[in-house]
């Protein structure tokens, strides 16, 4: 099971914690943007490794990230050799309760996948 697929299960499973306004997918990518700096050398290692939901595609040998489509997990950031894909913090933070954090805490944990996941979330 992939990151997105942890997080859809945790909201799916308590979906009163989930604002109404926002999707899973909104609600997953509040905090950051990704961005991609002109260094990319066209390895392909983000869009064929790193990123879980395929956000990320290559285009004339170049990362090109799909925001609409990119959950923010930050894989692409921490697996890019050239440092060529960073995120930027957006100017306004819509408020997240952090018992949402922590439910979705408690039901990995409850499911046996909490250690998968922090192992993910710090490779």
């Amino acid at each position: 099971m992939d990151i997105y697929e942890s997080l859809r299960e945790i909201m799916d499973a308590h979906p009163s914690t989930a604002p109404k306004a926002r999707s899973i997918d909104e609600i997953l990518k509040i905090l950051f943007t990704p961005q991609r700096a002109g260094e990319c050398t066209g390895c392909s290692i983000c869009a064929d490794e790193r990123c879980p939901v395929k956000a990320i595609g290559m285009e004339n040998n170049t990362a090109v990230i799909n925001t609409a489509e990119c959950i923010g997990c930050g894989l692409c950031v921490t697996g890019c050799p050239a440092g060529a894909v960073f995120f930027t913090e957006r100017k306004q933070v819509p408020s997240t309760p952090a018992t949402v954090m922590e439910m979705g805490l408690k039901v990995l944990q409850e499911k046996g996948r909490l250690e998968s996941f922090q192992k993910i979330m710090q490779s």
